[in-house]
């Protein structure tokens, strides 16, 4: 977990066992055009269901979360059901 994405998670409103619950078994990987990998999964938030997207750089060792953040944002999702 580098600082910058220690500080957005803080900033977020994200804990550290969300973002880990989507780096485990994230629902969709989608390789990103810099290289980095955008983990992502639809969570629960009190009543609503929103994605969970974490940048992760796997080209380190180990590999290095980057940023996360969570969106309502439909077109982040890759599937035949595209919306959240």
């Amino acid at each position: 977990l580098s600082e910058h994405a220690r500080t957005r998670l803080r900033e977020r409103g994200i804990s550290e066992t969300e973002l880990d619950r989507v780096i485990q078994k994230p629902q969709q990987v989608i390789v990103q055009a810099d290289g980095t990998s955008a983990y992502q999964s639809l969570i629960v938030r009190g009543t609503r269901i929103v994605m969970l997207r974490a940048f992760v750089d796997d080209r380190l060792d180990p590999a290095t979360v980057i940023s996360a953040y969570i969106t309502t944002k439909p077109g982040y999702w890759s599937g035949e059901n595209d919306e959240i």
